[in-house]
């Protein structure tokens, strides 16, 4: 069937039929054969395997929808949609001959689509569509489920979870209405399959995990152990000082001191004097400055640093909008400090901050409880004299590095690192940015708070190191693991993640590193090669049958 602007019906079943018998029939994912896996996990609500009497309706489109064998997934037959753009707003409809009703209650929709285009590498002649699935509620209340954009070749299972909203608008009555596919502006006709559409009440059980082995090191009171519950205990961290970077200088001493409006923790070595004021005023980490004794007056390394908050339904990170001081004392060797933070126009949570010095460095932990937070910010460095930013290989938090701040004259540097103590976060994830302007120096992120299944954010519990040093050793962190017992064998290499291709290309690019006479190279294969071309590869444990498979990949 072809369409364009109005509702066309189906072609007639017999010549359908004819179409369908002409057209090559395509294999199966062979993932899903290996499995035997023949009947899908939801019982679908479509499964486009009769489509007598659909139609389609085209804005700024043409449009056909048949009934086709050309891919393979599930029962004998899948969706055919042959598109293309006729207009600025394209726009096609598909609808079945009358609105299928839906079991309640539901809150998801999976929908199996074999895409055109590859999100890492566009393609300008198939721009991604954006798929709908058109529903009805009570008193004929449209609900459109948008599923995404289409960004990905061969088959994909699109899932949503409905929002409250479109929940409470399908809680009475629900119909399927059709499918939308909009953004189509290619002017050659291009092509998506779709197959099992299920509209379904997801069960979510309680998660249950064997416990693991005891933390490697005891965490504060109330900050949780996860599901280090079990016998025995892990085998890192090595030492309770975790990631603290190395002091050089054997021959020092640290002193914490009161002052007028503060406390003043110093280190002096035969290396020089470094000293680190807290002056409890705002609460925040912006309280702080460092200063190494004649190189430059005093800075702010953590400028905008510390607490932020975030309410269950909002995006927006919220600084407190006031803090009162409840408690700054001394304790020992330590200086903890409480404030009551007012946050969101309503919310009222308390933070603490406990300062130490470590050698050169300044340990803060940062405790804060009630879920509230969405992260913990190292701040930024401001005060400090021509600014520049280094980051290293291996040391990376998601898609960014921190990176080393270095001030001062280049015949005289000096070296500044922030890090989160990943041993001892209570956080979702680890977040970087390195950036430079008018403002400061942003050199690290920080970590990020985020709401687990239950809907509730961990309470805060975090470890920062702020180091300053004239060496450049003396501000990166430490890897507190065991010995690996591959050292001997991977120290000598150079390791090396290959995008896995055309094996006999393969063969060639290694023979050729091999007579540049780098041989000793640890070679992994990415994904590519598990696979042959966009199909699935997580948790294979068979090499990609175009590849020649295990026996290709043991060869190889």
């Amino acid at each position: 069937m072809r369409a364009k602007n109005i509702p066309v019906v189906l072609i007639l079943l017999s010549l359908a039929v004819s179409a369908v018998a002409e057209e090559p029939v395509g294999k199966r994912p062979y993932e899903m054969v290996w499995a035997n896996r023949t009947e899908d996990t939801r019982k679908p609500l479509i499964d486009f395997e009769n489509l007598d009497g659909w139609t389609v309706n085209c804005q700024d489109a043409v449009a056909q929808f048949t009934r086709s064998r050309q891919q393979q997934l599930w029962g004998k037959y899948v969706g055919k949609l042959t598109y293309r753009g006729d207009g600025k707003d394209p726009m096609v409809t598909i609808r079945p001959p009358k609105p299928v009703p839906v079991t309640r209650p539901l809150d998801c929709v999976n929908f199996w689509v074999y895409g055109n285009n590859l999100a890492w590498a566009p393609d300008k002649s198939t721009p991604q569509v954006e798929v709908q699935v058109l529903l009805c509620g009570k008193g004929g209340q449209p609900v459109r489920v948008s599923m995404g954009r289409v960004r990905w070749e061969e088959w994909w299972l699109m899932h949503r979870r409905l929002s409250p909203e479109q929940i409470a608008l399908l809680a009475d009555a629900v119909s399927f209405e059709g499918i939308e596919v909009r953004g189509g502006r290619n002017v050659q006709d291009r092509l998506l399959y779709f197959d099992n559409l299920a509209i379904y009440n997801e069960q979510l059980p309680p998660l249950e995990f064997v416990p693991r082995p005891k933390r490697g090191i005891d965490l504060p009171e109330g900050q949780t152990v996860g599901t280090n519950t079990g016998p025995g205990k892990l085998p890192f961290p090595t030492r309770e000082e975790t990631v603290l970077p190395d002091n050089l200088t054997k021959e020092f001493d640290v002193k914490l001191e009161k002052t007028d409006k503060g406390f003043a923790f110093h280190y002096r070595g035969k290396d020089g004097h470094l000293v680190y004021r807290y002056t409890p005023t705002t609460g925040t980490l912006g309280d702080v400055t460092a200063e190494w004794v004649g190189a430059g007056g005093p800075f702010r390394p953590m400028a905008d640093g510390g607490v932020y908050f975030q309410k269950d339904d909002k995006p927006e990170l919220l600084a407190p909008e006031a803090a009162k001081r409840l408690r700054c004392e001394q304790v020992g060797d330590t200086v903890v400090s409480t404030w009551r933070c007012a946050w969101g126009g309503e919310h009222t949570t308390d933070v603490t901050y406990t300062f130490r010095l470590w050698q050169k460095s300044l340990v803060i932990d940062v405790k804060c409880l009630g879920g509230g937070v969405g992260e913990v910010r190292i701040g930024k460095a401001v005060g400090v004299d021509n600014p520049r930013l280094v980051t290293l290989p291996y040391l990376a938090c998601g898609s960014r590095r921190p990176a080393v701040l270095i001030t001062g004259p280049p015949q005289k540097p000096l070296f500044i690192m922030s890090l989160v103590d990943h041993t001892r976060s209570n956080a979702s994830l680890l977040w970087a940015e390195n950036k430079i302007d008018e403002s400061g120096v942003v050199y690290n992120g920080g970590s990020r708070y985020l709401p687990k299944t239950d809907g509730r954010r961990n309470d805060c519990f975090e470890r920062l190191f702020l180091t300053v040093s004239p060496r450049f050793e003396e501000v990166l962190p430490n890897v507190p693991n065991p010995k690996s017992p591959w050292m001997h064998v991977t120290g000598e290499r150079v390791w090396r993640a290959h995008g896995a291709g055309n094996r006999q290309r393969d063969y060639e690019h290694w023979k050729r590193v091999a007579r540049y006479g780098m041989t000793k190279v640890v070679i992994t294969d990415h994904e590519t090669g598990w696979r042959d071309n966009c199909e699935s590869f997580t948790f294979r444990t068979r090499a990609a049958p175009g590849k020649g498979g295990d026996e290709g990949q043991a060869d190889y």
